[in-house]
């Protein structure tokens, strides 16, 4: 199975390296605090007040001027200049990243199991279970060389602390007396556990809570530390008991016990499973919870069909008898399917955390964006060059809506090429979809069918009908992703083409080769007004663009509201797919296409909007006056570009990906 401990080294080695450049950057405003309050630079600290104040205009930026007083050798512009560079919701944003521990949390309806799935995952019996519920506090595992456990208050006050002979919990600290649920003050601790446990040994922390819905002040407690930690949920759901807010009732005749451990029991026990994993898929498509997938529910990445007990017996054989090798395959079944839980568990953690280490390097990159554009740009570029960074911006900016309008006619001229591709699509899975309409086994309903399939009333009637067009939706969603996926992946490929005209009419403003400063913000202009993912630039927010669409698709199928009276044969092969095809012929693939055309004229236009938002704040800055002779200007700045400098030295030096580099190298 893949290593999830690997996943964390490398989220710890990224995370500390965005740690040591929140930290010099910290360091670089309080060496530009302790510049500015100089007094022989108050002409510098003159001039950036007037550069602010135009800038406030410019961009809206909340930088109160009015108490600013410069016989104070510019304090108060200092503090205000660092506040508006690297404002305090970026601060407490990274700042928040950085002291989050990841944690596995698993929730989900009273006694459905979620002490045995953690016990699976851990390898060892640490949190007790018993038939009846016995969850009751919430119980945060996290790795420690010396077993102990601890009662904590919410304020953090220690109420008990035991040490512990071995990695098992004991009941008492878990549990409450029916009496204690209600007392806020009981209820309100919880239980912090240290464990030597290789799984925990990753990195994670491990979250057991109480059934979600059991009681306001539990419910709230597990909200509290989804706040705390960077949450990697598990919602484990009752075979038995489905999605209904009600503890799960045991029933000796469906229970699974380790009495009923024999080698017959668990192949009878084979179509049981795979109706409960059915039922309960089929429960959470049409809830929405989650969108199917082609492969089906055994290969839905987000839903995992287990049987805890199952893979505990398993584990039990193979302690006793280590040359045990389940020659008759009585456990593969539950046992792929729990390996195919771990290696999808480990490819969501592994892009989750990547997406938050990404999330805060462009949080760091656009403080230090505005660093560069405001000092360097404004202070440092003197009038060397001036001109032809002038020149250079209103080009790049002229490039740039040529490339934009192309990409808007070409779309525009794609319309009816977008609505045969639709039409053909539905087309080309109907034959399959009505196949599969006549074969379609109903799930969760509120009655039950008889033997000859009729059925009577419009209520029932009605209830079939619906969950085979939610089955006809799904297909078509499916197909309708997939297809404009591949139609529009290769739009991505005007980025490319933007940022090499953007690179040639830099070299043709400095054929000398140097790389200016007004070239190095552009660039990180492009990629973050255009959400270009610095692990691959070719990719831009198409995929985004569609998956969003299709959450809307539901909304532009027109269905008939038939008026259904007297008895319907619910059952009939013909009536199911006559039921089936009504709904694909009812599919306004008009408005469909002409949704999408609506949203990704939109998004280009968004994105066109705040490039050239950018562009205009990076003119502003350069049109300032001339107050401050060059000497003055320089001598004033050198105070503070090296802290920018070294920034970017950390930041370039913890890159791995060399068209990064590229947005941040230039000419010293």
């Amino acid at each position: 199975m893949p290593s999830l401990e690997e996943v964390f080294k490398e989220f710890r080695r990224n995370r500390s390296s965005l740690q040591q450049i929140h930290e010099d950057t910290l360091k670089c405003f309080q060496s530009i605090e302790k510049s500015l309050a100089d007094k022989k630079h108050e002409e510098l600290v003159q001039e950036m007040t007037t550069t602010l104040a135009s800038q406030q205009q410019v961009d809206g930026s909340d930088i109160n001027l009015e108490n600013i007083q410069l016989v104070t050798g510019g304090e108060s512009i200092a503090t205000n200049l660092s506040e508006s560079l690297y404002t305090e919701a970026e601060r407490s944003k990274v700042s928040k990243f950085l002291t989050q521990t990841p944690a596995l949390i698993v929730t989900g309806q009273t006694n459905c199991g979620k002490s045995s799935i953690i016990n699976e995952f851990l390898g060892a019996r640490v949190v007790p279970t018993k038939a009846q519920p016995c969850t009751a506090r919430i119980v945060r595992m996290t790795y420690s060389e010396t077993p102990y456990v601890r009662l904590v208050k919410r304020d953090g006050t220690e109420l008990e602390r035991r040490e512990l002979k071995s990695n098992k919990i004991p009941r008492e600290f878990i549990e409450l007396n029916i009496d204690d649920r209600d007392d806020e003050k009981r209820v309100n601790a919880t239980v912090e556990a240290g464990l030597c446990v290789d799984f925990l040994k990753a990195g994670i922390d491990v979250i057991d809570s109480p059934g979600t819905s059991e009681n306001d002040v539990l419910d709230e407690l597990v909200r509290n530390q989804m706040k705390s930690i960077l949450p990697f949920v598990i919602y484990v759901v009752d075979g038995h008991n489905l999605l209904s807010s009600s503890p799960a009732k045991t029933d000796s005749s469906d229970e699974e016990s380790d009495d009923d451990d024999n080698d017959e029991s668990v192949k009878q026990a084979e179509p049981v499973q795979e109706s409960k994993k059915r039922k309960v898929y089929d429960k959470l498509v049409k809830k929405g919870f989650i969108i199917p997938c082609e492969g089906g529910r055994d290969a839905h990445p987000n839903f995992h069909g287990l049987s805890a007990w199952r893979i505990g017996e398993f584990n039990k054989r193979m302690k006793m008898n280590p040359a045990w090798d389940d020659s008759e395959g009585l456990f593969k079944e539950y046992m792929d399917a729990f390996h195919r839980l771990h290696t999808c568990l480990h490819d969501f953690t592994k892009s989750s955390l990547t997406a938050c280490v990404e999330n805060t390097c462009n949080t760091l990159t656009s403080v230090l964006s505005r660093c560069l554009s405001f000092f360097i740009k404004k202070a440092n570029f003197l009038k060397q060059g001036k001109k032809e960074t002038m020149v250079m911006i209103n080009r790049i900016r002229q490039e740039e809506l040529t490339v934009h309008e192309n990409i808007l006619r070409q779309i525009e001229k794609q319309r009816l090429d977008i609505t045969e591709v639709v039409s053909d699509g539905i087309l080309e899975i109907k034959s399959n979809v009505l196949e599969e309409a006549r074969t379609f086994q109903y799930s969760e309903l509120d009655f039950v069918i008889p033997a000859n399939g009729w059925v009577h009333g419009a209520k029932a009637v009605t209830e079939c009908r619906d969950q085979i067009w939610e089955m006809v939706f799904n297909k078509v969603r499916q197909r309708i992703s997939s297809t404009l996926m591949a139609m529009f992946s290769h739009r991505d490929e005007f980025l490319v083409e933007l940022e090499n005209r953007i690179k040639k009419i830099e070299q043709e403003a400095f054929p000398d080769g140097r790389r200016s400063t007004a070239g190095v913000t552009i660039h990180l202009m492009l990629v973050n007004c255009y959400e270009v993912s610095r692990s691959n630039f070719r990719f831009w927010a198409t995929k985004t663009i569609i998956t969003r669409l299709v959450d809307f698709l539901k909304r532009l199928f027109k269905f008939p509201l038939d008026v259904i009276r007297g008895k319907v044969k619910v059952g009939d092969m013909e009536w199911k797919e006559r039921q089936a095809s009504v709904a694909i012929e009812a599919i306004d693939v008009a408005k469909l296409v002409e949704h999408l055309m609506q949203k990704l004229l939109e998004r280009f236009d968004e994105c066109h909007s705040i490039f050239n938002d950018e562009l205009d704040k990076v003119m502003a800055v350069f049109k300032q006056g001339q107050t401050l002779k060059d000497s003055q200007r320089q001598d004033g700045i050198q105070a503070i570009n090296g802290g920018f400098e070294r920034c970017c030295d950390v930041l370039l030096k913890n890159s791995e990906n060399n068209e990064t580099r590229s947005l941040f190298s230039m000419k010293k």
